[in-house]
């Protein structure tokens, strides 16, 4: 079985990540939409699934992203609550 490849675009919610994301579910990836707001990657992820294309909202503490700078490789999956 062919799983679907996965995504994760941060500051999705509008602008270049915005389009970025819808591109890549364009091209048949599931996209995590990362926002930092969650209302605005709701609404994102919602205008995004509207046009038929694959898309989880996200939200990115900035907190995890500042750990990841500081200590490369401890940013992953599991902390973004992409793994069980």
């Amino acid at each position: 079985m062919d799983e679907k490849p996965i995504a994760l675009v941060t500051g999705a919610n509008k602008g270049l990540g915005k389009e970025v994301a819808r591109q890549l579910g364009k091209r048949g990836l599931s996209v995590y939409l990362g926002s930092r707001n969650w209302a605005r990657g709701e609404e994102a992820a919602g205008q995004l699934i509207a046009e038929g294309l694959d898309v989880v909202p996200a939200q990115i503490a900035l907190q995890m992203m500042k750990a990841s700078r500081h200590s490369p490789g401890s940013f992953n999956a599991s902390m973004a609550g992409l793994t069980s």
